[in-house]
């Protein structure tokens, strides 16, 4: 059971703002975050984003679930960003979380390999929005580029030391009177030290987005 509100322009002040809950089995959590300019001056937004889940990581094997990790996750982002065009926007941020591993549950042997360390996520982030969509009848037209560069390190009081780079692309357009569309996107995990990923933050697909699997049967450290 979930609930989603979203609106591109709060109150009229060109705020965006977006709300999530969900009550689940494997996961329940509730989502917020808001995007403003800070001066009518000089092309600077400011977003900040919380988030409070509860879910419960599982492994499988052979379409069975072999392992499965209770997990805690709090905190939130806070980003400042310089709009390049009306186009192209560049932001840079930090996210904190604070990463709770409960004891596993297994259920067939042998238990796989996993993190179970908790503690603080410090991330510094430095992102790329291109945006030249377009929507006159209410139906997305145009390209979008999203780039996302992600490191955490103990030199920042994180307990975790990694890198993630992510790429998504977008592609909308209008075929006579069909809008077809197309989406690639490629996320890459890179441990730099033994803390390596939190398991919080592991690559997972699966369900809806790879039909024929449970939902994030499968897991590691690169996403196409």
């Amino acid at each position: 059971v979930g609930v989603l509100y979203g609106d591109k322009n709060l109150f009229g002040w060109g705020t965006e703002v977006g709300l999530a809950g969900q009550v689940g089995e494997l996961k329940t959590y509730v989502v917020g975050g808001f995007k403003h300019s800070l001066f009518t001056f000089a092309p600077l937004t400011w977003a900040a984003d919380g988030v409070y889940r509860r879910e419960t990581v599982r492994y499988y094997a052979h379409h069975r679930r072999t392992f499965e990790v209770p997990t805690l996750v709090a905190g939130g982002s806070s980003r400042v960003g310089w709009r390049l065009t009306s186009k192209l926007e560049a932001q840079v941020g930090v996210l904190y979380n604070r990463i709770s591993v409960r004891a596993p549950d297994l259920f067939e042997s042998p238990a796989p390999a996993y993190n179970p360390r908790s503690g603080d996520l410090v991330l510094l982030q430095a992102n790329l929005l291109y945006d030249r969509t377009v929507a006159p009848e209410g139906l997305r037209r145009g390209t979008t580029l999203l780039v996302i560069n992600e490191l955490a390190d103990n030199l920042w009081g994180s307990r975790f030391d990694y890198v993630k780079l992510n790429f998504l692309l977008g592609l909308y357009g209008k075929f006579y009177r069909t809008y077809p569309s197309a989406s690639v996107r490629v996320v890459l995990t890179y441990p730099t030290s033994s803390t390596g990923v939190p398991i919080t933050q592991l690559l997972r697909i699966g369900g809806s987005d790879l039909r024929g699997y449970f939902t994030d049967e499968f897991h590691g450290d690169t996403l196409v």
